[in-house]
């Protein structure tokens, strides 16, 4: 009886160890080699710092035309507050953040930028006579040399207004 047993476990394991080797080899013969897909980026590291250049540039010099040259009819502005799409929309925000921000009366600092081909990121701080930004964060996306995506979050703290 005990030799009918082993026998018997023997056969179970011979025939798990057949279907499982025949799973793993039919798997592999039928799954494709996987490719390693890599668009090419539509605008250089460097052509998108310029771009972003320009566009801190207009704003530090509260230039709103002159930023708002960075942007297309399909831009989209996302903030914690709201999502902008358009040039005209974008404008509106841009402005009232413009006014908070006089030219001769401000301060912005840039802390970190980091630019991987059409994506950039930067983190940065300023200061006006109305408001505190200790800390915002800026993230675009950018396409044929226009900013397509763009990403906006700060904490802003409103300065005590002498009367």
């Amino acid at each position: 009886m005990m030799k009918y047993i082993l026998k018997l476990i023997a056969i179970v394991i011979i025939i798990f160890n057949c279907s499982c080797k025949n799973t793993t080899e039919n798997s592999e013969e039928h799954t494709p080699e996987p490719k390693e897909i890599q668009a090419e980026p539509s605008i250089s590291s460097a052509q998108s710092k310029a771009i972003i250049d320009h566009h801190l540039q207009a704003f530090m010099d509260a230039n709103i035309d002159e930023f708002m040259k960075d942007y297309t009819d399909d831009s989209v502005l996302i903030t914690n507050d709201t999502v902008v799409r358009g040039i005209e929309s974008i404008k509106g925000l841009v402005s009232g953040m413009m006014q908070l921000f006089p030219k001769e009366s401000s301060t912005i600092e840039i802390d970190k930028m980091v630019v991987e081909d059409e994506l950039v990121y930067f983190t940065w701080n300023g200061s006006s006579p109305t408001i505190d930004l200790s800390f915002a964060t800026d993230t675009f996306i950018i396409i044929d040399n226009k900013i397509q995506k763009q990403t906006f979050a700060g904490i802003l703290t409103p300065k005590p207004q002498k009367e």
